[in-house]
């Protein structure tokens, strides 16, 4: 599958965020389990979902794997966060952007089609893979439709 990368600046924002450890095997429902939890804890907090969930891949993620994965499960946010834990503001940055539509065992061609983009441009990776759920498992579709938007942050 071809992808269309585009430059982009990502703005500020606030999030929720929990780190995660698991198995390569285990990551799916993980993550599930994990954005569960931010939900909850939006709403425990007084604060307000305003996007889809991501994930920031903070380790090499090999499937199967025995080396766990680290990443860090965000749920963006608005409302009062100070004293929140696992709350942050994220500053603008810069990414190359592309869009997965499908099955989540392709979107690695996605995570290369970036990293060759920005290497072919000579820009420099600044900060973890990361990947918006903008529509999955939870939206009930077939995994054909999945989207899934796929962000490196890259600076010159």
């Amino acid at each position: 599958m071809g992808y269309r990368v585009d430059l982009m600046r990502r703005p500020a924002d606030e999030v929720l965020r929990a780190p995660v450890s698991t198995p390569p095997s285990e990551i799916g429902t993980a993550i599930g389990s994990t954005v569960e939890k931010l939900f909850a804890q939006a709403t425990e907090k007084g604060l307000h979902p305003c996007g889809p969930p991501e994930v920031m891949y903070l380790s090499e993620f090999t499937p199967g794997s025995r080396q766990p994965a680290r990443i860090g499960v965000d749920l963006p946010v608005t409302g009062p966060i100070d004293g929140v834990p696992g709350a942050m503001r994220r500053p603008e940055c810069y990414v190359a952007r592309a869009v997965h539509r499908g099955p989540y065992e392709g979107i690695g061609e996605a995570h290369r089609a970036l990293a060759e983009w920005a290497g072919a441009r000579g820009y420099h990776v600044n900060g973890p893979p990361t990947e918006v759920y903008l529509a999955g498992p939870d939206s009930k579709r077939d995994p054909s439709d999945y989207l899934t938007e796929v962000l490196l942050g890259i600076r010159a």
